[in-house]
């Protein structure tokens, strides 16, 4: 589905709370996070952007709306991206067995700043059952230990899929990380 989604002409990005981060962009949090991006990039063959707060004292955390804001600076080349084009696949969605609803509370907050709805899905409304294809299973066909984590346990990732002009695919996707927050 994602696939489609990116030759519709949605770009894909990975919008993310990594507080276990911190400061340090090249420790080993920051590097399980970046693998998890490139091996996903790798996994669905399309590009993808990520982008990660880090304190969550920050206004970027979510479910605060500097989130969005960073994600058209750092992947959209400081372009609007249209809420009312767009949506956002989220698992903390206040659902029974959730952590919280910090996803679903900031697409109505980008929805209240905006005038636009930025409609909310959750991972099952926007791509179905969970596959029971996991990052280990990849590990060996991946092209080079760069592109996979080296642990498991990370995060499911939330993307903010919304249309934009995108280059034609490459043999190896590209991935787009920023951290904000610093």
């Amino acid at each position: 589905k994602i696939r489609q989604l990116h030759a519709d002409g949605f770009k894909i990005v990975i919008l993310g709370n990594r507080a276990a981060v911190k400061g340090a962009f090249h420790g080993k949090n920051s590097q399980k996070t970046q693998q998890l991006a490139n091996w996903l990039a790798w996994r669905i063959g399309v590009p993808v952007h990520a982008v990660y707060a880090t304190r969550k004292d920050g206004p970027h955390y979510k479910p605060n709306i500097g989130m969005w804001d960073a994600m058209e600076g750092n992947t959209n080349l400081g372009q609007p991206a249209t809420p009312a084009d767009s949506f956002f696949v989220g698992d903390m969605a206040g659902r029974e067995g959730d952590k919280g609803n910090s996803d679903r509370e900031f697409a109505n907050n980008v929805s209240k700043l905006s005038g636009r709805t930025l409609q909310f899905r959750t991972p099952e409304q926007a791509f179905g059952p969970p596959s029971e294809t996991t990052a280990a299973s990849f590990i060996d066909a991946c092209p080079s230990p760069s592109s996979t984590p080296t642990s498991l346990g990370m995060p499911p990732a939330r993307a903010t899929l919304h249309r934009q002009p995108s280059p034609p695919l490459s043999s190896t996707p590209d991935v787009t990380l920023s951290r904000i927050d610093s």
